[in-house]
């Protein structure tokens, strides 16, 4: 799935994290293998003995994605797609949006994805609601619901219970 390779904004693909977080087919993939590896498991006589998984996923193993350098702006355009049906859901119309924002996009099709910040930030603590927070946000939302989807999975074919956590922390580690 092209569209899903997590890519910067010069069209570089990127190797890690290969997929973007937001993407439906990642995780219709990566359910398939938790529940393929469970089954084996189970046919061969070792998930009796599992009390619990661990998920890790991405460039480090903890789902998260980068607020800062080349990692935090995903234009793939899965991603891009995605990104816009969030502010969708979040604004209804993006006559809310620009109040919101104070902006004047003329549809939800033309906001881009927010730009990847230097190293070291010089914001204030505190940032008005726009295109670089929400980006944040959605970013860390679909980080989450990726790793829920995948716990989920796990859980739906344990056909036991089972603990499941996951490695991870917000951006920024803000925890």
């Amino acid at each position: 799935h092209p569209d899903d390779i997590w890519e910067t904004k010069e069209g570089k693909k990127m190797d890690y994290p290969r997929c973007s977080y937001s993407s439906v087919n990642w995780r219709k993939f990566g359910d398939s293998r938790i529940r393929q590896l469970i089954q084996d498991l189970k046919k061969h006589g070792y998930w009796k003995i599992v009390v619990g998984v661990n998920l890790g996923g991405g460039h480090d193993g903890q789902f998260w994605t980068k607020a800062i350098g080349e990692y935090a702006a995903d234009y793939a355009p899965g991603n891009v797609k995605a990104w816009r049906e969030y502010l969708k859901e979040e604004y209804k119309d993006i006559k809310t949006l620009n109040s919101a924002w104070n902006a004047s996009y003329d549809g939800f099709e033309n906001i881009p994805v927010a730009d990847a910040t230097s190293e070291h930030e010089t914001f204030p603590p505190i940032l008005q609601k726009g295109l670089l927070t929400d980006y944040r946000q959605f970013c860390e939302a679909t980080s989450f619901e990726a790793r829920e989807h995948f716990a989920k999975a796990v859980k739906a074919e344990a056909g036991k219970p089972v603990f499941v956590s996951a490695y991870g922390m917000p951006m920024e580690n803000q925890h």
